[in-house]
């Protein structure tokens, strides 16, 4: 009888592998490097550290579940500024280099039986590594999520409908978020959160095909060759001496120093959490995340470079059911205006002249009016400009 490491038993990990005569060799480091590139070629990122994100995504997996780290990993949340941009296609795209699909839960409000909160925990118990939380609206707060991304013991607790407490080990999953628009109600859970935003390709984009069909179809027929690759850059790093940068990023520190290594050095992209900071204050902030949501209607309708004031904005949230901040009269106009007056006027006392929010520039001007009774005098009025910042370089579908 042979032995078990002549079977495809490996001691150090404990893991048996079953398909052993059917494992690819690993490709250079260099040519790893190109097929994950490629993977993400398509895709129109909205700076090129968003790429880096998507890179440090795509690798996290296999570094946690192939324990190269026991650190602690965050939340993804892939965000785009339409619908159809690819956010979901993204996810299944890194599933399916690692022969998985993904465990979605909907958006359901409320606690408990049939909530999503409850749809989390059975997402959990039944260990499918990637658990996403698919096409996220509004506002956000799940107190057990942000435990279970903090939790620096293995093993972690969640309770099912007629069954009780059953215990996961968290460091076998990697969680997701797809949005075209959310809040996060709390600061600690975008402290938790890396932003992953997309682009939508302009309609004439050309996307590559393959024997096989689409990319992600390519894929699924070729995983074994991806995950190689995965593999071949991450040992690469360890053969280097596991080396890290002095990024810092609360309780995912080491993870980020890892990662930004990695993006960096062996895929020289820009650092990891660039542009990270600004994105946390945007989805923790009712007038920054109504900002991004009226420059996507402006957009869409072609009143970019418009001159808006506050009644204006108020007119357009309404028809379009965008949120306004602060506001406890839906529907009336004028509470409307006064809410995103006030909101507007916080945000340009705290950021200075111009916002920058989410691909967007909101500027804001003052024009003296003339009274409508001709009582002479006048008033000032403020009016607000969106318009689209231009993509920064190698933020689109290029390599």
């Amino acid at each position: 009888m042979r032995d078990k490491e002549t079977l495809g038993y490996d001691f150090g990990t404990g893991v048996f592998v079953t398909c052993k005569d059917r494992l690819p060799s690993l490709p250079t480091v260099e040519e790893a490097r190109n097929m994950v590139l490629e993977l993400l070629a398509d895709f129109n990122f909205q700076t090129p550290a968003d790429k880096s994100r998507a890179v440090a995504l795509l690798l996290t997996p296999a570094m946690i579940l192939g324990q190269f780290t026991r650190s602690l990993t965050p939340m993804f949340m892939v965000e785009a500024n339409a619908s159809q941009t690819g956010k979901g296609y993204l996810l299944d795209l890194i599933a399916a280099i690692y022969n998985q699909a993904l465990s979605m839960i909907t958006q359901h409000s409320g606690r408990g039986v049939g909530s999503s909160e409850e749809a989390f925990n059975q997402a959990l118990s039944a260990g499918y590594p990637f658990v996403v939380f698919d096409n996220w609206r509004g506002t956000f707060d799940m107190p057990p999520l942000e435990s279970f991304l903090t939790n620096r013991n293995d093993i972690h607790r969640v309770r099912l409908p007629h069954e009780g407490y059953v215990e996961v080990n968290r460091s076998h999953y990697v969680l997701a978020m797809t949005s075209n628009g959310l809040q996060f109600t709390k600061p600690d859970m975008a402290n938790r959160t890396v932003f992953i935003r997309l682009r939508k390709q302009p309609e004439y984009f050309c996307y590559r095909s393959y024997a096989e069909g689409e990319l992600l179809a390519h894929v699924r027929a070729h995983w074994t060759e991806y995950l190689a690759a995965v593999y071949a850059i991450i040992l690469d790093w360890s053969a280097k001496g596991s080396p890290r940068l002095g990024t810092r990023f609360d309780s995912f520190t080491e993870w980020a120093q890892i990662m930004d290594w990695i993006v960096r050095d062996t895929f020289k992209l820009p650092p990891l959490l660039d542009g990270a900071k600004a994105e946390k204050a945007r989805v923790t902030s009712p007038a920054l995340t109504f900002a991004r949501e009226i420059g996507l209607v402006l957009k869409r309708d072609g009143k970019l470079g418009h001159e808006l004031n506050a009644s204006d904005l108020a007119n357009v949230a309404i028809q379009n059911n965008v949120t306004i901040p602060n506001s406890t009269k839906p529907g009336d106009l004028g509470a409307a205006a006064r809410s995103i007056g006030i909101a507007m006027s916080y945000q340009f006392k705290e950021m200075g002249s111009v916002l920058s929010v989410a691909g967007f520039k909101v500027e804001r001007v003052d024009k003296k009016m003339k009274r409508d009774d001709g009582s002479g005098g006048g008033y000032e009025m403020k009016y607000y400009i969106f318009t689209e910042e231009a993509a920064a370089s190698g933020g689109g579908s290029s390599q």
